[in-house]
């Protein structure tokens, strides 16, 4: 029978506790989902969701990667069928599981959000006690599971939730793996290619990422080398001394070197490897491996094109000579930006925290914890990088403020870090070891019960009225009735149309004159300009409104067949 020493039982106990307690709060993180989705989910209410859910729908379908909503500046492209050229297709073949399960309803999205959420609860307990111990483990991930913004994003459908995983994911590769195996990297890089299949903006980590990965070696070997000074017979570089290593030819010292390009190369290898489908088939749909939509973005929210009216017009414009030429409006933009930025820095949701739970981590980041917990050294540095790489590029791409809710789970276990290091420290001369220890859960207790009630999620959610599917239920019923599905019905709430409607739907072009090129790029047989027009749609140009308003009842190759109850306009091409 085999037996165990005292340091090896004691090891084995202790990952039975972290095990079982990972299991309880996934259980707890599950329990509480689903208790606030059974409350608060509404259904998909942002349109990005209604997009991910069609494109999800077509590949459970077995129809590919297909986007049934469209826009103008998408036909510009590539005409009907449009393959997909705008979403990063991750999170649509998650959900395309989901809905294989469960039908193509708004649940399977927030159930797929669901999973990812007490998946990412797990991760942030792990990474609490490979950072710190069990107890910031626990804390941290119990500030998780009740923040009021982790579990909107959760049942919203958007992207954020499977972001969340895969951040904290790659950052358990990147701090866990061992640097020394050839598969340490590449796995690491392999998890850095499915966050850029989730989301195209995680390219920007690559390089901090790679960073950390060689700093890592190199501290690695160091260790080594001083460890292994004195031992007189060894047997290859890395187990010579410290001394004998600075004695050593120009060749022999610069393997190290050697061996850390190789290691960031495996890593760039990993990355490939996951990315490269996508970015093969990109190349051949649009002779660009990295093409989307989105490299339209630096030229929108500018004056020549306000919000996100570029989508509306179907030109393809030269995005580097338009921020060439208008310096001026981007320089305003990105100011813009900042602005927004600044204002809400600090707030609850931007961070997805309690206020003061922000503050303690912003203050861990000048706290020594090195010496104490090794296994975090060089991880705020990393995570700052990240930081303020996406801040920088987004702030002349597209400021979005949900884009950061992938740090929140860093916020928590850093400030629950701080917490435990600042009572441990203070007291080390005062208290023995056993009360100062009691007196940090004691501390870290009241500091997360404080941030969970300072951020609890709102049960009874405010609605702002009837679900868009119930008031648009009957012109969905009447274009399924009179519009063949592999026709385009153009509308200011095209992506009503494509999730509930199932069918290609384009978004309103800005103006009316624009309509007939539309027709001339995708085989458009319906009109619907709802009433929302008036107001849903700031960057259209006012020509629409006046539309609206005068009712036309012929316009271009369209005759006006209903206008229903709210004053929403229904058109039908005729030949």
């Amino acid at each position: 029978m085999k037996t165990f020493s005292g340091e090896q039982a004691r090891k084995l106990t202790a990952r039975w506790h972290v095990f079982l307690i990972a299991l309880v709060l996934f259980m707890l993180a599950t329990v509480f989902w689903h208790s606030y989705y059974e409350a608060a989910f509404q259904g998909l209410i942002y349109n990005d969701a209604m997009d991910y859910a069609s494109i999800a729908r077509n590949i459970a379908l077995g129809k590919g990667l297909i986007s049934q909503y469209l826009t103008p500046l998408g036909l510009a492209h590539h005409g009907v069928p449009q393959p997909d050229i705008w979403r990063a297709p991750l999170w649509p073949l998650v959900l395309a599981c989901f809905q294989k399960v469960f039908g193509f309803i708004d649940e399977a999205s927030a159930l797929a959000g669901g999973c990812c959420f007490a998946a990412s609860a797990v991760l942030v307990f792990l990474l609490g006690c490979r950072f710190f111990n069990i107890f910031v483990g626990i804390g941290s991930s119990l500030l998780f599971i009740f923040s009021r913004q982790i579990l909107n994003f959760s049942v919203s459908g958007l992207t954020e939730p499977l972001a969340i995983l895969l951040m904290l994911s790659w950052v358990f590769a990147l701090s866990s793996f061992p640097v020394r195996r050839w598969w340490g990297g590449l796995l690491a890089g392999g998890i850095a290619g499915f966050f850029y299949l989730c989301r195209y903006n995680a390219i920007l980590f690559l390089l901090p990422g790679m960073v950390y990965w060689v700093w890592r070696y190199f501290q690695d070997f160091s260790q080594q080398s001083q460890s292994a000074e004195g031992t007189a017979n060894c047997r290859n570089l890395q187990l010579q001394s410290y001394n004998n290593y600075l004695s050593e030819e120009p060749e022999q010292k610069r393997r190290p070197y050697l061996v850390a390009i190789f290691k960031s190369l495996l890593f760039l290898l990993g990355f490939f490897l996951v990315v490269s489908p996508w970015l093969g088939r990109n190349f051949v749909l649009t002779g660009n491996p990295f093409f989307s939509l989105q490299k339209y973005e630096p030229a929108m929210f500018t004056k020549t094109y306000p919000d996100y009216s570029l989508y509306m017009i179907p030109e393809r414009i030269d995005v580097l000579a338009f921020v060439r030429d208008h310096q001026d409006e981007l320089l305003v933009k990105i100011r813009e930006g900042w602005n927004s930025f600044q204002k809400e820095f600090s707030t609850s949701e931007f961070t997805g925290v309690a206020v003061f739970v922000f503050w303690c981590f912003l203050f861990s980041l000048v706290l020594p914890f090195g010496k104490k917990y090794p296994r975090q050294r060089g991880l705020r540095l990393l995570l700052t990088s990240c930081f303020f790489f996406q801040l920088l590029a987004l702030l002349p791409l597209h400021y979005i403020s949900r884009l950061f809710i992938i740090f929140a789970p860093f916020y928590m276990i850093y400030a629950a870090g701080a917490v435990w290091w600042l009572v441990t420290s203070s007291g080390e001369h005062l208290l023995l070891p056993l009360y100062r220890r009691l007196l940090a859960v004691l501390v870290l207790t009241i500091f997360t019960i404080g941030g969970v009630w300072a951020n609890f999620p709102d049960f009874k959610p405010q609605l702002a009225g009837p679900h868009p599917r119930e008031l648009r239920s009957a012109v969905l019923q009447d274009v399924a009735k009179v519009v063949p599905g592999d026709m385009v019905v153009v509308s200011n709430e095209g992506h009503l149309f494509a999730w509930y409607g199932g069918r290609y739907a384009c978004k309103l072009p800005y103006s009316p004159v624009l309509l007939e090129e539309v027709c001339r790029l995708a085989p458009v047989e319906a009109l619907f300009v709802s009433n929302w027009i008036t107001w849903n749609l700031p960057e259209a140009d006012p020509a629409w409104i006046k539309f609206y308003l005068q009712r036309p009842e012929h316009f271009q190759n369209f005759k006006l067949v209903k206008i229903y109850p709210d004053c929403s306009l229904l058109y039908l091409r005729q030949e």
